[in-house]
């Protein structure tokens, strides 16, 4: 069992160009297969691949991380198969989380502020959740991205979980599988902006929607099937 990268709060690393692979943590609390952050760290044009842990299969940060052009793939862990951020700031741009799996999916954000723009959410898996998960008082903002074919093995979700503040613009989700819903379950607060929440599967009636609260509408959305869910929608 070995973690490649530990950062302590006073920590800077800077990684660019490179892969890292094969880092175990292994044990049900174990954090950060391969980097586990609590300080400052910023990840360029870099592979994440087949690193395990409890919390967090490739990073898990409690501090500052700011991934760019970046994969994450075959991650595993407990909980974010490739990412989770326990009340830090995680910034993903024009990366990649394909084919990891946990039981809240490929991203987590536990009670942080998660920003996710330009980039693919694709074929996770997990139990709660397969592709997002956003707890409560957490705070997700999604823009210019895809979160498509995930698959939910519980009874959830699969696209997003969301139990905090999460904002959705210019976003498809689609193709995304699960028990109660496919695609967006919502018991926080959730917004839709210029987004298509459609062709999602369940094996209850609310593939795409559903959940206790509302999901607002800030125009301009395409959602398939919203009978699951209460939309409020932007007035005319």
């Amino acid at each position: 069992l070995f973690r490649v990268f530990s950062i302590a709060a006073i920590g800077i690393l800077q990684l660019s160009r490179l892969s890292v692979r094969g880092g175990r943590n292994g044990s049900t609390t174990g954090l950060g297969g391969a980097i586990d952050n609590s300080g400052k760290l910023t990840v360029s044009e870099a592979f994440l691949m087949n690193n395990l842990a409890g919390g967090g299969g490739a990073i898990n940060n409690s501090g500052n991380v700011n991934v760019s052009k970046t994969v994450f793939i075959n991650n595993n862990a407990i909980g974010g198969g490739a990412l989770s951020n326990e009340r830090g700031t995680a910034d993903i741009s024009n990366s990649s989380i394909i084919g990891n799996r946990s039981s809240t999916g490929g991203l987590e954000n536990r009670q942080g502020v998660m920003t996710i723009l330009n980039s693919t959410i694709h074929d996770n898996d997990g139990d709660i959740s397969s592709g997002i998960f956003n707890l409560d008082p957490g705070t997700l903002l999604i823009k210019n991205s895809s979160i498509a074919n995930n698959n939910g093995l519980g009874f959830i979700g699969a696209g997003i979980v969301n139990s905090g503040v999460a904002t959705i613009i210019n976003t498809t989700i689609s193709g995304n599988l699960a028990d109660d819903v496919g695609g967006l379950y919502n018991a926080g607060r959730a917004e839709l902006q210029n987004s298509i929440l459609a062709l999602n599967g369940s094996r209850s009636p609310n593939a795409d929607c559903s959940g206790p609260n509302e999901i607002t509408s800030l125009g301009n959305n395409i959602i398939g099937d919203p009978s699951g869910c209460n939309i409020n929608l932007l007035p005319t």
